[in-house]
């Protein structure tokens, strides 16, 4: 949860200045940030989900195998806990962080008695359901704060595109499910993501800003290579170890070496 975290921490002060000013740009922000959380969590979900007993016996040996089932089920708490950030640091911009403290405690207390209801019948994979479920209560809690006392969260334009995304990645899922768990979820996972860039789930324009330091760092990257050559090309000519000449030393204050 590091990205979501650190995404939604920058995203607080701006967000703030934006409500202040204009809370339908606020409104615009807020929706880029949702959406490019749905691009990155859901595919992180999916190869999880069906991928997971792969990935734990590899790591951790056949002795997790049982863990797959519950990590499957947890799986879903990083799209949840994405949106848990976003929403929450949402709320603190305008303010309304008093609103969390009653929506946490009852969602511990729905964790809680849902534990006591389903681990005993269910075991491990009861308790990622449970907290599944407060998660979600969570998450729907504060979307609904928000569209109450800060903008109307498009959800349309947020959930259509991703929803035919997903249906598209679970056939690719389901096909490939006999032949390798893990192999369908990088798959299933790679046509949402594709899905989504065909449909303009965001669009160039809005990629951008985002786009932009990048470019400007691998610019800057580019130039110091550059400059790295050219210097190293100015002490030998041509790259066949011939030194510069006692002119092109003098020229730039250097002592000139004595000729051997």
């Amino acid at each position: 949860m590091i990205v979501p975290a650190v995404v939604a921490t920058a995203f607080v002060p701006v967000l703030a200045e934006t409500l202040r000013r204009s809370p339908p740009l606020a409104r615009d922000s807020f929706g880029l940030v949702a959406r490019i959380f749905l691009l990155i969590s859901v595919p992180l979900a999916i190869v999880l989900t069906t991928g997971g007993e792969t990935i734990l016996t590899t790591v951790f040996g056949d002795r997790y195998r049982d863990s797959a089932a519950p990590l499957a089920v947890l799986a879903w708490s990083i799209v949840l806990g994405f949106f848990n950030y976003l929403l929450w640091y949402s709320l603190l911009a305008a303010y309304r962080e008093r609103a969390k403290l009653l929506i946490m405690l009852i969602g511990l207390g729905l964790n809680v008695g849902l534990n006591t209801v389903l681990i005993p019948a269910f075991g491990p994979r009861g308790a990622a359901i449970s907290l599944i479920a407060s998660d979600l209560l969570i998450v729907l809690w504060q979307g609904v704060l928000v569209s109450r006392h800060l903008f109307r969260i498009d959800l349309l334009s947020l959930l259509v595109k991703p929803l035919l995304a997903g249906a598209a990645a679970l056939s690719v899922a389901l096909a490939l499910l006999p032949v390798s768990g893990f192999l369908a979820g990088v798959a299933a996972g790679t046509v949402y993501v594709g899905v989504l860039f065909a449909a303009r789930y965001i669009s160039l324009a809005e990629w951008e800003p985002l786009l932009a330091p990048v470019r400007t760092a691998l610019g800057r990257a580019r130039l110091g290579e550059n400059r790295q050559r050219v210097e190293a090309d100015s002490y030998f000519c041509l790259g066949k170890g011939v030194p510069r000449t006692k002119d092109q030393s003098v020229e730039r204050g250097e002592p000139v070496a004595a000729p051997e």
